[in-house]
């Protein structure tokens, strides 16, 4: 077996925006949860085949069977086919990138804050918000315009991604 090159890349956006270019060589992602990455092929020799695996022993996440689906090690490949036209790399390093910032978001007097306990009564089972099932049909409705403040206490032994950043409602 031949190992592959393992590229360090650059992480510069996240579900909550763009932000300060951050060198990784791996990472850990939940279902839905986004990242925007730069990775260089450039060094790269022709031919190279370069494969985007999961840790060892990572499950596909099934909703209601967490933990129990197939264990799936490749998710992508890429190859190097083609050198770079134009002469080389004329783009701006990643360590070098000024992305702009995302504004704060500064709370007022009023604001609406909201508390969401997220429980898991029996392990790899249906999780519950504020003791209600996660798919039970919602009752809280948002409204357009006003900024909310959520937070989420997850006090179980499995971490699950929420949205981690303020931002103003939207409909």
């Amino acid at each position: 077996m031949l190992l592959q090159p393992q590229l360090p890349f650059w992480l510069i956006g996240t579900d909550g925006g763009l932000r300060a270019p951050l060198q990784m060589v791996d990472f850990l992602i939940s279902p839905a949860e986004r990242f925007d990455l730069i990775v260089d092929f450039s060094r790269m020799p022709m031919g190279t085949k370069v494969t985007l695996t999961n840790y060892p022993g990572t499950q596909v996440h099934y909703p209601g069977i967490t933990g129990c689906g197939p264990e799936i090690a490749e998710i992508m490949q890429f190859q190097v086919t083609k050198p770079l036209s134009g002469g080389g790399d004329r783009t701006t390093p990643p360590e070098k990138l000024k992305l702009p910032a995302v504004a704060p978001i500064i709370p007022k007097l009023r604001t609406r804050r909201r508390e969401w306990v997220v429980y898991q009564h029996q392990l790899f089972r249906t999780m519950t918000f504020n003791a209600v099932p996660y798919m039970a049909p919602s009752q809280d409705f948002i409204r357009e315009g006003p900024i909310d403040i959520w937070e989420y206490i997850n006090p179980n032994h499995e971490a699950h991604p929420m949205m981690s950043t303020s931002s103003t409602s939207r409909c």
